[in-house]
């Protein structure tokens, strides 16, 4: 019989359906976090929330390249994606994606920081090629203390690495069936790069601006 044949070093490991459960730590992850930090190219996490439909968790970087979703784990769910209270960075977020692709449906987004420390909160920190969807999603930003909030932050270039070329794509952010509300900006561009922003279907009640220039 033929031998099976050998892994190779470094081949990419197979995309699949992985699930978030805050009550199973069975489940691949009981932290959206640590899904997170563990997805490859084409994973889809589905979250199922405990009693608290809030899903709070710490800043997270997208691994660099790779295209991730983020779903409820069905109907009946309605998870709501928090900032853990814990993490104070002036300048902080909930995503970065500085390449690839990350796509959350039928989510509600809150930003809601209470304690003094932040000068801006984002829902996504997006980097030169990065691209975000969102699609079926609420996005809710208050304060009860002066901050800055903003769905989106596209971050200046000329604070990170420099390239001998521009890139390929610039960045991109789409918003399909959403509705955003409260004090803040949608989108907050910082430096001079190129961006592209589509908006299908939504609803924006803000009392900042759609694109803001820092």
């Amino acid at each position: 019989p033929k031998a099976a044949p050998a892994l190779v070093k470094g081949q990419p490991t197979t995309p699949k359906k992985k699930f978030v459960d805050a009550d199973d730590p069975g489940a691949f992850s009981n932290n959206l976090a640590g899904a997170l930090t563990g997805a490859v190219d084409g994973d889809v996490i589905y979250i199922k929330h405990g009693n608290n439909a809030r899903v709070a968790f710490p800043p997270v970087t997208l691994r660099p390249g790779i295209s991730v979703t983020l779903k409820p784990f069905d109907a009946t769910y309605q998870p709501i994606l928090v900032l853990d209270k814990a993490f104070r960075d002036k300048d902080s977020f909930l995503f970065k994606v500085q390449s690839g692709t990350l796509q959350i449906e039928q989510m509600e987004i809150l930003l809601d920081p209470v304690q003094a420390g932040h000068e801006s909160q984002s829902v996504v920190h997006l980097g030169e090629t990065g691209h975000c969807v969102f699609k079926n999603c609420i996005f809710s930003l208050r304060a009860s203390v002066p901050v800055q909030l903003n769905v989106v932050t596209v971050v200046d270039l000329a604070q990170m690495m420099k390239m001998d070329a521009p890139p390929p794509v610039p960045a991109r952010v789409e918003f399909h069936e959403c509705f955003v509300r409260g004090k803040g900006d949608l989108v907050a561009l910082r430096g001079c790069r190129s961006l592209q922003v589509e908006m299908k279907n939504s609803l924006v009640a803000l009392d900042g601006s759609l694109l803001d220039r820092k």
